[in-house]
């Protein structure tokens, strides 16, 4: 029984780095495909905020679409929403969500020249 409990936590340990190891390349693969705008290109400055208050912050060029935001919020290295676990984003004033409007840009969707997204988990996916 306790060679059996051994190989669980063994193979429970090893999920865990592989699903560490999948968020550090798709955070990677994030910077390269989605790099920061130089100073002075049109560009949108995007504070979230996490239910637990974690805060980040980054620039995107204003012709970024609005997945590239849920991407980030995923990928960043924050206390954002779990691994795994759907979210949305909402503006705050006035309060909209951004599900549904992925394919728009940043600038058609209202959200330059800056904006702080409010981090909503959907609460039905959660994991016991």
């Amino acid at each position: 029984a306790k060679l059996e409990e051994e190989r669980r936590a063994a193979a429970a340990e090893e999920q865990a780095a592989a699903l560490v190891e999948e968020l550090r390349k798709r955070r990677e693969r994030f910077t390269v495909e989605h790099p920061e705008p130089a100073a002075g290109q049109p560009q949108a400055t995007v504070r979230f905020r996490a239910a637990s208050g974690a805060t980040v912050q980054r620039a995107f060029a204003e012709t970024e679409l609005v997945s590239v935001l849920f991407e980030f919020a995923a990928v960043a290295d924050w206390d954002g929403p779990a691994a795994g676990r759907s979210f949305d984003l909402r503006t705050s004033f006035p309060v909209q969500n951004l599900t549904g409007m992925e394919s728009q840009t940043l600038r058609q969707a209202g959200l330059c020249p800056s904006a702080t997204l409010l981090v909503a988990e959907h609460e039905e996916d959660a994991t016991p």
